[in-house]
């Protein structure tokens, strides 16, 4: 077992009637950590808490086996955050941003001095740095929101949706990058996209409605649903009465039949079929089925 960086007890957050966490608990240690779920599932809403952009109503931060409460400055300082949204100023250029960030986090400006030029390389920005963020492609926006993050070294590294409405190309250097900046720190990917976290993730945790369902590595989770997946090819006409009875991740045309790759919860369906090689975008469904 390694160092417990970051330790999160019973954490509860309500907007109105509305319970967006709900008594989350977890212990983190170095590592990448996806927070999978749908939309609403409260993964934007932890980030936000463990970074204190909002008060919890209920709960501890602990951070290296210490409370947080009386040296918040010391723990912010430990923190890079990359926000969901690119809100970020069009009329900078890349460096001036970089710069501005490092002001924001109390970065003096030789260090700033220091760390950029060498954080604009990793993330392969180096010649555009001196061009208008209007000019950026999301996927250069992207990539200077993690530099950012990576501002002052932090411990822990939060992401929310690092790689949303990205081409498969930009996606998978995104993920890249997180893999490679990584390296001896907490790295919270917060995402609703599956291959995002499944092959670059140590644990991942599955959150709904504020609450998690269940978590571990890619392995185990898909080893939950072993047994609960299923293929089977009937002809094009039955397709609706299917559709209606089983979760169907997916639909296949073969010619005048459809091959199914159908979720039960219980037992196999009725019709004609082979148990199939589970995945983690199964698990995700057999778990948040329509709400997927």
């Amino acid at each position: 077992m390694g160092e417990v960086l970051l330790e999160v007890r019973g954490l509860t957050k309500r907007y109105g009637k509305l319970v967006a966490l709900n008594g989350f608990s977890y212990r983190f240690e170095q590592g990448i950590y996806g927070l999978l779920g749908p939309n609403g599932a409260g993964k934007s809403t932890l980030m936000k808490v463990i970074t204190q952009n909002i008060a919890m109503d209920e709960g501890e931060l602990w951070f290296r086996g210490m409370r947080i409460q009386g040296y918040q400055a010391q723990y912010i300082g430990s923190i890079g955050y990359m926000p969901q949204q690119q809100r970020i100023y069009d009329s900078f250029t890349g460096l001036r941003f970089l710069y501005y960030m490092a002001a924001l986090k109390g970065i003096g400006k030789a260090a700033a001095k220091a760390q950029i030029p060498e954080l604009l390389r990793r993330v392969n920005l180096v010649e555009e740095s001196r061009r208008r963020m209007e000019t950026y492609s999301g996927g250069m926006k992207q990539r200077l929101l993690i530099a950012q993050a990576l501002l002052g070294d932090p411990s822990i590294l939060l992401m929310d949706e690092p790689t949303a409405g990205l081409d498969p190309k930009e996606r998978v250097h995104i993920r890249n990058l997180i893999s490679e900046v990584a390296q001896e720190k907490v790295v919270l990917l917060a995402t609703h996209v599956v291959p995002d976290i499944e092959h670059v993730a140590k644990e991942i945790l599955l959150l709904h409605k504020g609450q998690m369902v269940c978590s571990g590595s890619t392995r185990m989770l898909v080893e939950t649903v072993r047994g609960k997946v299923f293929e089977a090819k009937i002809p094009k006409e039955e397709l609706e009465a299917a559709m209606r009875r089983y979760l169907v991740a997916a639909v296949m045309p073969e010619g005048e039949d459809v091959r199914l790759r159908i979720l039960c919860r219980d037992g196999s369906p009725v019709i004609p079929c082979e148990e199939a090689e589970p995945t983690l975008e199964d698990v995700y469904l057999y778990h948040f089925g329509e709400n997927a």
